[in-house]
């Protein structure tokens, strides 16, 4: 099993409006996941005042790279990275994506849509709660 590891260069809590979060892709992801990433990334930036760019270079900064999978869990957050468990099938791997994109824009969790945390359903797009959540931390208009 394989996870994908975000390396943040900031906290994720001290996100702010107007910020462009370049994110470096390891070689490691499947063309899948990485149009994934890609598609989470361009939705993301379709409603927020925040970009997110993510390029196939190897430059330092912020990185999304893959490492061993745990057991019961997708995704993890902490202060300076993201894992997501590889492996996944294609819609829960862009729902994690999406997810996670929300976290690196500053987002917390919401009770239903992306955002939601409890993993019983897996939505592929934003909900209006998800988009309230980005105004919320300022993250949209």
């Amino acid at each position: 099993m394989r996870t994908a590891l975000v390396v943040l260069a900031g906290l994720l809590a001290s996100c702010s409006a107007s910020r462009v979060h370049e994110l470096h892709i390891d070689r490691a992801f499947t063309a899948d996941e990485r149009g994934a990433l890609f598609s989470a990334a361009a939705r993301w930036n379709d409603v927020s005042t925040s970009q997110i760019v993510i390029t196939d270079d190897d430059a330092n900064g912020e990185i999304v790279r893959r490492a061993p999978a745990r057991e019961n869990a997708f995704a993890t957050t902490e202060r300076e990275h993201v894992e997501i468990s590889a492996g996944l099938a294609p819609e829960i791997f862009k729902h994690v994506a999406m997810h996670e994109l929300g976290h690196v824009l500053g987002l917390h969790y919401s009770p239903n849509g992306v955002m939601r945390c409890d993993g019983s359903t897996y939505p592929l797009d934003l909900t209006s709660e998800d988009v309230e959540e980005c105004r919320r931390v300022g993250a949209c208009d």
